[in-house]
């Protein structure tokens, strides 16, 4: 079974946010077809987690219909520390 690595970093590519939202990217070496909903789930939770070091936070994810970046899947993600 080949082990699922991913790497959860800030954008590069900004967007007009309100300030306190942080705009991160959760990138995989596999494909979609690889990942449930809850393995994405908990990966950008630890993520976040690990940023914020509470869990006083809420947060969005999706995929980008058209990605910059098509040949590594990757996951826009937008969360706010309450």
């Amino acid at each position: 079974k080949d082990t699922k690595l991913h790497k959860f970093e800030v954008s590069r590519f900004k967007y007009k946010l309100n300030k306190k939202t942080f705009h991160y990217i959760m990138w995989y070496n596999c494909n979609k077809e690889n990942l449930t909903d809850k393995e994405i789930d908990q990966d950008i939770r630890r993520g976040i987690y690990n940023l914020l070091k509470t869990d006083e936070y809420e947060y969005v994810w999706y995929e980008n219909p058209k990605m910059t970046i098509s040949d590594v899947y990757h996951l826009q993600v937008f969360f706010i520390k309450k």
